[in-house]
C-alpha cells in the first residue's frame, strides 16, 4: 500500500511539477477527486467485501459507506483521497490489504 501511494505521488509530481519557479499553493487533499455513489456500490461488489471490510480500507465505518451508498452523506475531501486509493485496487490487493489469505 505503501509502496502505490510513492508511486502515485511520483507521477503526480511528475506532471505538476514542470518549473514555473513561483511559489505555487498546494492542491487541497481530495481536489479534483469526484464521488459517485453507485460507483462505490459497484465496486464494493466487484471486490466481494462487505460495508465492514470496504470501510476498513477506506479508514470509515460500516455504517458511513452505508450512508454514502445510499446518499445520505458524502465523502469529505480526506477521505475522497482514501477512496481514491481503494478505488484502484484490485481483489486481490483489497484482500492483502485487509490481512486475508
Amino acid at each position: 500500500m505503501i509502496r502505490t501511494l510513492e508511486k502515485r505521488l511520483g507521477q503526480v509530481e511528475k506532471r505538476g511539477g514542470g518549473g514555473g519557479g513561483g511559489t505555487a499553493a498546494a492542491p487541497a487533499v481530495g481536489e479534483g477527486l469526484r464521488f459517485r455513489r453507485d460507483g462505490l456500490r459497484t465496486h464494493r461488489a466487484k471486490l466481494g467485501l462487505s460495508a465492514k471490510d470496504y470501510g476498513k480500507l477506506v479508514g470509515v465505518s460500516a455504517l458511513t459507506v452505508y450512508h454514502w451508498e445510499a446518499g445520505k452523506s458524502k465523502p469529505r475531501a480526506k477521505q475522497l483521497a482514501s477512496l481514491a486509493q481503494v478505488r484502484g485496487m484490485g481483489k486481490r490487493e483489497a484482500v492483502k490489504a485487509l490481512g486475508r489469505k
